[in-house]
């Protein structure tokens, strides 16, 4: 694979952003830098990502991406194209050879989703606060493989550093032949860095759009599953969507391997890096498991808060079963206010620029837009000027392949649980006694008063 790969796709690239009327913003590209190895890792909510990510990251960045894509894909002409775009079937036995290959060279950055599939219902913290996703019927943790394949790369650019240093050199043509390295200094000029990247979705909603209507218009009998993918995915591509794509800040693999523990390994002599990869409880493979964790972390660190993650988050944490519009309001109002004062979240624009709109417009179209799914969801309902909370309703109830079109408010509420910060300030707020609440309101506008006096 060449960079024929990437150029025989940017035409289906380039139409596929022509029918993406949604608002696409990428957040702090900057951080690649050319002397970097990379392997993206990604939060997977729907298909639209393995599309969208790479088209983006060339667009801002010039770099052509690769990625794996599942083997049972890989069949026939489908396979064919497949492989001539520079997509790795998950099968294919030279795998590895060729991603831990094309890290050394630094030619082209991988991406990889390591919760392994679409995570429809965003549910990714166990009971015990740990990480998990649900897939096959089971919850179970993210994957390893993007660890262990940087690792692996960093692991080969160090050796090869040992070998060119050796007056003998005993060994390198071997390993830059087996990696189909050109030269030493194309391997030694780069460095093995993994990049976290968040996608967050605004507002997210599942209805009757343009793509559900193609596909009942050319085929017959489609699936409920089909529906209820096309449902979502379709209006994220409307123009009523915003689409927010944050690159953390790389994580330097080299930190993770020149420790004491390593030191052996990492020592310039004779070392078996495929047999100390054969036992799961070698240093290694810990190594592998923390490095996971940690950029898991960042991922999910880097949700992109919005209006919906609030009002969900306050629903689902408020005691009282009766809340009027105001009540509500005033608490949305008073976590936006606090959130922008913490600076340690990213939130979405509106909620810098509109954030006093909550409480000051009569009609709210935010408000009213979320709490009419909840009404359709039975989460809620309205009597007069008043909100009931049902309580007796179970919460996850729906089938994970149906849960996006039935329970959408679940899942937007589940989308903020890895930010804690964030749920002991949105939980205080719900419960907050109403006379406190307004103490609280009171003292915000008085202080932003003072300063437009002051101003």
């Amino acid at each position: 694979m060449g960079s024929f790969a990437f150029k025989a796709t940017k035409w289906t690239l380039d139409l596929a952003t022509k029918i993406i009327k949604a608002d696409v913003r990428m957040h702090n590209h900057e951080a690649i830098q050319d002397d970097m190895a990379i392997v993206f890792v990604v939060n997977h909510f729907t298909r639209i990502e393995t599309l969208l990510l790479p088209y983006e990251i060339h667009r801002h960045t010039g770099k052509e991406v690769w990625s794996l894509a599942h083997a049972s894909l890989f069949m026939g002409r489908i396979g064919d194209y497949l492989r001539s775009v520079g997509n790795i079937s998950t099968a294919d036995p030279d795998r590895d050879k060729i991603m831990v290959s094309s890290l050394l060279s630094g030619r082209n950055p991988w991406i990889i989703f390591p919760e392994g599939a679409m995570i429809k219902d965003k549910k990714v913290i166990g009971p015990k606060g740990e990480y998990e996703v649900f897939h096959d019927g089971q919850r179970r943790p993210p994957h390893t493989g993007a660890a262990v394949l940087a690792l692996r790369a960093e692991f080969y650019r160090h050796k090869l550093r040992c070998l060119s240093a050796n007056p003998t050199q005993k060994g390198l043509q071997e390993v830059l032949n087996k990696f189909q390295l050109q030269s030493l200094e194309e391997a030694l000029d780069k460095r093995t860095v993994i990049i976290p990247i968040n996608i967050t979705y605004y507002p997210l909603r599942s209805r009757e759009n343009f793509l559900v209507r193609a596909a009942r218009g050319l085929f017959e009998g489609i699936s409920e599953r089909m529906i209820e993918e096309l449902s979502v995915e379709g209006t994220i591509l409307s123009s009523e969507s915003d689409i927010d794509i944050t690159l953390g800040n790389p994580i330097d693999i080299r930190e993770y391997l020149e420790t004491e523990k390593f030191a052996p390994l990492l020592a310039c002599g004779e070392g078996d890096l495929e047999a100390l990869e054969l036992d799961t409880r070698s240093l290694f493979n810990d190594t592998a498991r923390d490095l996971t964790r940690d950029y898991m972390k960042k991922i999910y660190s880097m949700t992109t808060v919005n209006y919906d993650h609030i009002f969900s988050t306050i629903i689902r944490f408020q005691k009282h079963r009766k809340f009027k519009e105001r009540a509500y309001r005033n608490r949305i109002f008073l976590c936006i206010y606090l959130l922008r004062k913490m600076k340690n979240f990213r939130l979405h624009q509106l909620l810098e620029t509109t954030y006093r709109d909550i409480i000051y417009e009569d009609y709210s179209p935010k408000f009213h837009s979320f709490m009419d799914l909840c009404i359709r969801e039975k989460w809620v309902r309205k009597e007069g000027d008043a909100y009931y909370k049902n309580f007796e309703l179970k919460r996850g109830r729906f089938q994970f392949h149906s849960i996006r079109m039935e329970e959408i408010t679940y899942v937007i509420a589940n989308e903020v649980e890895p930010l804690p910060d964030l749920l002991i300030l949105i939980k205080s707020i719900a419960q907050a006694p109403r006379h406190r609440l307004s103490e609280e309101i009171r003292k915000v506008f008085l202080k932003e008063d003072r300063q437009i006096y002051t101003e």
